[in-house]
């Protein structure tokens, strides 16, 4: 009864009559007594055939139904360690997306499920880490960057807004679609690294130094400003240099731009001729062509002294005032302008009071004629007159220019909207009484 208690679990799954072969037992007889049994004895013969059955060793490479071969054994994690690591001498790891080493294919070897392995995870992780493995494009990581390193140094790398352009590196490796740098950190980093590299060493491709010696040499000179007198125009110096206007606006284009910006900049701070306040050039130098330069810087500094602390608007229409003033007179056949533009470039300065008075009254005739003609307003007129008389009155204070011996009268207040302005002598003449003037006829006639 022991003898068949003890057999029992060695028995199962095998067949009856082999195992009573093994024994020497002769086949089963139900009529059989007790004591017919095997004797106790022959429990270790079978525990030692069923034993040399097995395979030898911890573990023994079968084949599956499906004529996949693999290992099996008790130790599951030292039999993966095996493998991986005779895979490893062989250089023949198997990996899969990810950086990760393919469990399916070392699940197969070792004759368990993919979910069986998931307990050794960390066995994978640490071969991962220690052999580095890399799949997809970060089996070229090291190519890349060998290859950034020498189009660096050839200056054949394309800059765009202050970064290397990507497009030659994917163009390169075959790196499709725009999602790469976000699935692989380390390629994103690799480009940030020559990013930074690129601004620190104020990087250039060869074939931007042509360009950015044509934008340097016109910069060098005159550019043309825009209207602000500020800023090179951009539109201008894109013309000339044949550099795109988009790509003057980001570097290495932008830095040398910026720069004469901040030259020009400094310049108009401190310029006479043009002076700057309340964030706007008021320039008088158009004017050279007409009037000399020194009377220009005069009529300049004045300007600024007493303009500077008005409202800005209206500090704007008194210089359009006075600007279309000194460009009318500079430029008109009348003989008082004539006489008093050839005094001003002989002499740096305009001294004829009369002469002066009598061009300004010209002006605030061709003025008013506007009106007759229909091409202004009588407020509109009057509006200019008056802040045209707020300029010259800044403008005498500081004897830059005589004062007028009446202030020029506005449109509501004047008689003749487009008659000649009598001289003197025609002013003078019906009020003579004898020898002597009378100066109170002459005063109320000067101001009809």
């Amino acid at each position: 009864m022991l003898g068949a208690t003890l057999i029992g679990p060695f028995l199962r799954g095998l067949q009856a009559a082999r195992v009573k072969a093994m024994l020497g037992i002769a086949p089963a007889d139900h009529s059989a007594r007790i004591d017919q049994h095997p004797p106790v004895q022959h429990v270790a013969t079978l525990k030692s055939r069923l034993m040399s059955c097995r395979p030898s060793g911890a573990s023994a490479h079968k084949t599956r139904s499906d004529g996949v071969a693999y290992v099996q054994g008790k130790d599951t994690e030292k039999r993966l360690r095996a493998l991986l690591d005779k895979d490893r001498v062989a250089g023949q790891l198997i990996a899969e997306r990810g950086n990760k080493l393919s469990r399916s294919h070392y699940s197969q070897l070792l004759g368990v499920t993919v979910s069986t392995l998931t307990r050794l995870s960390p066995v994978f992780a640490e071969y991962e880490s220690k052999l580095e493995i890399l799949t997809g494009p970060m089996q070229q990581l090291a190519e890349m960057r060998e290859w950034l390193a020498a189009e660096f140094t050839a200056q054949r790398l394309k800059i765009r807004n202050g970064k290397i352009k990507r497009a030659s590196l994917e163009a390169q490796f075959n790196l499709n679609g725009g999602t790469y740098q976000a699935r692989y950190p380390a390629i994103r980093t690799l480009l940030a690294e020559f990013d930074s590299r690129a601004r620190e060493e104020l990087y250039i491709p060869l074939d931007a130094q042509a360009e950015l010696l044509r934008v340097r040499s016109v910069l060098a000179n005159k550019p043309l400003l825009n209207k602000d007198r500020m800023t090179v125009n951009l539109v201008a110096l894109s013309e000339v240099t044949g550099v795109s206007k988009a790509r003057l606006r980001v570097k290495p284009f932008a830095s040398i731009v910026d720069a004469r910006n901040a030259e020009i900049m400094s310049a108009v701070r401190t310029s006479k001729v043009d002076p700057y306040f309340h964030g706007r050039v008021f320039a008088f130098s158009d004017l050279s062509i007409v009037w000399p330069l020194r009377l220009l810087e005069r009529f300049g500094i004045r300007f600024k002294q007493f303009a500077s602390g008005m409202a800005k608007v209206s500090a704007q229409q008194i210089y359009l005032q006075l600007i279309g003033m000194l460009e009318w007179v500079g430029r008109s056949p009348n003989p008082h302008c004539l006489h008093v533009v050839a005094e001003a470039r002989e002499r740096g300065q305009i001294i004829s009071s009369d002469h002066w008075e009598e061009a300004l009254f010209a002006y605030r005739d061709a003025l008013v004629a506007r009106i007759a003609a229909g091409s202004a307003s009588a407020s509109g007129i009057d509006a200019s007159i008056t802040a045209l008389r707020s300029a010259l009155d800044g403008l005498s204070s500081g004897n830059v220019i005589p004062a007028t011996s009446i202030p020029l009268p506005g449109v509501k207040h004047a008689r003749r909207l487009g008659e000649k302005r009598r001289s003197f002598a025609e002013v003078a003449s019906p009020v003579q009484v004898g020898e002597s003037f009378d100066y109170v006829a002459f005063a109320r006639n000067k101001l009809n």
